[in-house]
Formats: structure tokens, C-alpha cells, sequence
């Protein structure tokens, strides 16, 4: 499911991004647009007005402000804003140095901000914010020199008024063109995530039904296929017991060995079942006895005979789940029989089990024939098998390792090729005084 929100997640990211760059691009398109007509309002003004210069700078103003938006629709879209965004910024500031400061030109170096937050992706964030300092800079200089930054030199303007009304009104209408943008994005960012929640829960809700369907299917399926594999195995002791051909006792005992096996990978499959349909419970446990009851389970297990086990205990009596953590001991103590050396003179398997605070912690130690460095990171996948001969399921560190995590605990692997392995596994228990405290209780 984690995997299933991760892709939807990214499908709506790149969905918003791709709206959010729609309405940016035509955001800064319609800017141009609107700051072109504007210079060319200006324009005519001060021709009317009879001013010689004014009419030149508003003329090129216009021109390059035109230039850009040509320039972005044929998809120069970072050349035109940088273009635009820069020549805007300084020539506002000239302009407001050679005409009176009531005409309001510095006005629009507040909207200019506005817009370099709006026309800059989130990614460009040196863009956004060199842009955005740049007026400020440039405000705070003008006044400070008294809109004084290049000389005496100044230009002669009519009806100031006038002007100051057109530029106010400009300057807003930019900021508002702005703001609103940044508005729309953020009302379609939520109206699309809530699409997204309603899906997803949609989705986990059938998720979760076919889940829970296949968990019913496997574990009725398995149980029901254990009934027959056994009245096999029945039917094969009994015709062992009714022949003396010893090429047929050898058939039976193939037959017997592959029943075995599948009946192993059926159990497997069992176990991993009832691991995710099942809640984690909380038993009280006899450490020791658990330990000596998974061992007596494989004393008849090929090559058992021949190991030495140690017990060292350092704890009586724990609340844990006991059927998750017979299915642990039962797989790593199996494995650690399964894959001893058969040559070694002091073959070994050791059950360490010490209380650390409120865990309890698990290591399982042989000197078998030990894991490769390359091999211990793939051991706990769903079916990987160490070896070619491997008779395993390929099944069960796989169900150990989601055996351990549904518990909220952890596992992990210490091996030398040759040398023999270590398991060391970390499940959290319940304090010693709630455990007196229940057994007071039973």
C-alpha cells in the first residue's frame, strides 16, 4: 500500500507541476502583454504632454517588454524572463531617478516582486529570490538618495497627477494579476488533493478487501491441501510397511522426501498467513521451555544428532506473541541443523536470550558453514535460496523477517563463509512486573 501512495503521490506532484507551469507560463505572458499596452499608454501621454524624452524611454520599455513575450511564446521562456525581469527592474529605477518622484514609478518595483514569486519555479529558488531582492535593493536606494542615484539630470513632466493615478492602478493591477495566480495554483492543488485522498481511499479499501480475500485463499487453500498430502504420506508408510523390494522402498522414500517438502512449503505458507491476518498477542512465556520444546521438534532432523546445543537464559518468563516466536525459533534453529558442517568433529548451536530494558533479545549462533558477504543482504527475500541444493521453501527467513517486524521488532545477520553464523534478534516485551502481576492474576 506504501508503494501504491508513493506512485499516486508522484503522478499528482508531476500533475500539479505540470498546471502549475501552464498558468505560469501564461501568467508572465499576459504580464508582458499588459506592462506593452501600458508603455504604450505612457507613450502617447507624454507625446501629447509635449515631453522630448519620456515618449524614447516609454517607446523602448515597450519594445523590449514586447520582445519578451515574443521571446516566451517561441519557448526562450528562461532567456525572456531574466531578460525582462532585469531590464524592467533597472530602467524603472533610472526612469525614477530623471522624472519627479510623485509620478509613483518606484510604485512598481512592489508588484515586481510579486511577480518574480509567481513566474519562478519552486526548484529556481536563486532566480526567485534574486528577483525578488533586486527592487527591494533598488527601492531602498531611491530613497535613500533622495531618487537622486544618477545626477541632477531631470526630466520635465505634465500632468503628475495623472500619472500617479496610471501607475498606482498599474502596479495593482500587476500585483493582484500576481496574487491571484498564486491563488488559483493553491486552490487547484487542494481541490486535486482531495481527488487524491477520495482515490486513494478508494483504492486502499478495495486493496485491502482483495488482501484480505487472498489471505482467506492461501490459508483455506494450504489447509486444504495438507488433508490430501497427508493421506499420501499415510498410503506410502503403509505400502513400505507391505514391501521388502528395495527398489521400491526407495521409490517410497523419494516419495516421502518430496511429500516432506511440500508439506514444509505448504506450513510456510500457513504461517505466513496467519502472520498477516492475525493481531500480535500477549503471552506469558517460559523462555526455557519454549527453546527446549522447538529443540526436541528436530532431534530426529537429518544430521541433529550429531550437534551439541547450548542454552545460556538469562530470563525466566516474558509477554510476547508465543506462536510468532515459536515460528522464529523454529525457522532459525532448523536452519542452523539444516546447514552445519557435516565434517566438523564439534558441531555447535548455541540459544542466547538476555532482557536489554523493556526488549528481549535472541541470538541464534552456529559454527556451520556460514553466509558470504554478497548473500546476507538478499537471505530475507520472499524465495531466495543460498544454494542450488538448498531443499527449503526459500520461504522462511522471508516469514522470520515479517514474523519479527509485526512484532515491532528487528533482525539482523553476523556470518564468515566457513566459519558459522549469528542471528540476533530484538522483540519488545513487556516488563518482568506485569508479567508476576498476570501470572498472579491466572
Amino acid at each position: 500500500m506504501h508503494q501504491i501512495n508513493d506512485v499516486e503521490k508522484a503522478i499528482t506532484d508531476e500533475r500539479l507541476e505540470d498546471f502549475a507551469k501552464r498558468k505560469r507560463n501564461k501568467l508572465f505572458e499576459n504580464i508582458s502583454l499588459f506592462a506593452t499596452v501600458m508603455g504604450t499608454v505612457h507613450f502617447v501621454l507624454d507625446l501629447i504632454g509635449g515631453s522630448k524624452e519620456a515618449p524614447v524611454i516609454d517607446m523602448i520599455i515597450t519594445i523590449v517588454l514586447f520582445t519578451c513575450y515574443v521571446f516566451h511564446r517561441k519557448g526562450y521562456r528562461n532567456t525572456s524572463r531574466i531578460l525582462g525581469l532585469s531590464f524592467l527592474n533597472l530602467c524603472l529605477a533610472v526612469y525614477a531617478c530623471l522624472i519627479p518622484a510623485n509620478v509613483g514609478v518606484y510604485l512598481f518595483f512592489f508588484p515586481l516582486m510579486a511577480v518574480s514569486m509567481a513566474i519562478f519555479e519552486p526548484k529556481e529558488k536563486v532566480m526567485r529570490m534574486l528577483f525578488v531582492l533586486l527592487p527591494g535593493v533598488l527601492s531602498v536606494l531611491l530613497f535613500a538618495s533622495d531618487f537622486d542615484l544618477i545626477g541632477p539630470y531631470e526630466i520635465e513632466m505634465h500632468n503628475v497627477e495623472n500619472f500617479f493615478m496610471i501607475n498606482l492602478l498599474s502596479s495593482g493591477v500587476l500585483l493582484v494579476m500576481s496574487v491571484g495566480f498564486m491563488l488559483r495554483v493553491n486552490e487547484e492543488s487542494e481541490r486535486r488533493l482531495r481527488l487524491l485522498a477520495e482515490e486513494i481511499e478508494i483504492k486502499n479499501t478495495n486493496l485491502e478487501k482483495t488482501n484480505a480475500e487472498l489471505d482467506r485463499f492461501f490459508y483455506s487453500t494450504s489447509h486444504d491441501l495438507r488433508s490430501p498430502l497427508l493421506s499420501i504420506k499415510g498410503l506410502v508408510n503403509i505400502t513400505r510397511n507391505e514391501t521388502v523390494d528395495k527398489k521400491v522402498i526407495r521409490y517410497l522414500d523419494m516419495m516421502t522426501e518430496r511429500a516432506d517438502r511440500l508439506d514444509l512449503f505448504i506450513q510456510d505458507i500457513i504461517d505466513y498467513s496467519k502472520n498477516s491476518r492475525t493481531a500480535v498477542s500477549r503471552d506469558i512465556v517460559d523462555v526455557t521451555r519454549l527453546v527446549d520444546e522447538v529443540k526436541d521438534n528436530f532431534q530426529f532432523l537429518d544430521g541433529a544428532e550429531n550437534i551439541r546445543f547450548q542454552n545460556d537464559i538469562y530470563v525466566e518468563s516474558a509477554i510476547t506473541d508465543k506462536t510468532r516466536l515459536t515460528v522464529v525459533l523454529n525457522n532459525l534453529i532448523s536452519n542452523a541443523i539444516k546447514y552445519h558442517r557435516q565434517d566438523s568433529n564439534d558441531q555447535w548451536i548455541k540459544v542466547d536470550i538476555y532482557p536489554n530494558c523493556d526488549k528481549l533479545t535472541i541470538i541464534i549462533s552456529d559454527n556451520g558453514l556460514g553466509i558470504s558477504k554478497e548473500k546476507q543482504s538478499k537471505i530475507f527475500d520472499m524465495f531466495y535460496r543460498g544454494t542450488e541444493t538448498s531443499k527449503g521453501s526459500g520461504l522462511g527467513l522471508y516469514i522470520v523477517k515479517e514474523t519479527i517486524e509485526k512484532m515491532n521488532g528487528s533482525i539482523r545477520v553476523e556470518s564468515e563463509e566457513g566459519e558459522g553464523t549469528s542471528f540476533i534478534v530484538t522483540l519488545p516485551v513487556s516488563s518482568m512486573s506485569i508479567v508476576q502481576e498476570l501470572a498472579t492474576a491466572v
